[in-house]
């Protein structure tokens, strides 16, 4: 996954509460910046829920079997 840094850039337009934008501008808030970082975050929190829900069985499974079996291997830093 790019970082953004090479990416192209493209224009948008966006309506934001002008109260907010004016806030924003005053404070010296890169609102491009903090929408872009916003968007990363967002995409990759539903990136991480879907891999959850994609995976819930497996998981489930292999969580079932470790109950069942323990781990196959333990570590000597592990061990009691």
């Amino acid at each position: 996954m790019s970082d953004g840094s090479q990416a192209r850039k493209r224009a948008v337009n966006l309506t934001v509460p002008e109260d907010l934008l004016e806030e924003a501008r005053a404070a010296g808030t890169n609102v491009s910046a903090v929408l872009e970082r916003a968007l990363r975050e967002e995409l990759r929190e539903r990136r991480w829920q879907r891999w959850r829900e994609d995976n819930k069985k497996a998981v489930e499974a292999s969580n079932a079997e470790l109950a069942m079996n323990g781990m196959w291997y333990v570590p000597v830093w592990l061990e009691s």
